[in-house]
């Protein structure tokens, strides 16, 4: 089994196929060279590859968690503490 959330690049999608397609794994990827992955790839035509959207952080955990942070940073900066986010902090 072959699980792909981070890059859709990290993979070679052709030789992916060659692999399922020989019954070799089976894989499961939510990310993909090209976003959204084509209609017409032959990926889509294998039992052996699930295929999800890249929606991974859209849950209302994570959603409130990047709102949080956001605000967090936002605070810190008007109270001149630094909130160990900022990349450049002599800007």
């Amino acid at each position: 089994m072959l699980v792909n959330t981070a890059r859709g690049n990290l993979v070679d999608e052709e030789a992916l196929y060659r692999a399922l397609k020989g019954g070799k794994i089976a894989a499961g990827f939510d990310v993909f060279a090209d976003e959204p992955l084509p209609l017409d790839s032959p990926l889509h035509t294998l039992d052996n590859m699930l295929i999800t959207p890249h929606v991974s952080s859209q849950t209302m955990e994570s959603l409130w968690n990047i709102y949080k942070t956001a605000i967090d940073i936002a605070a810190d900066f008007f109270a001149g503490k630094d909130s160990g986010h900022i990349l450049n902090p002599d800007y």
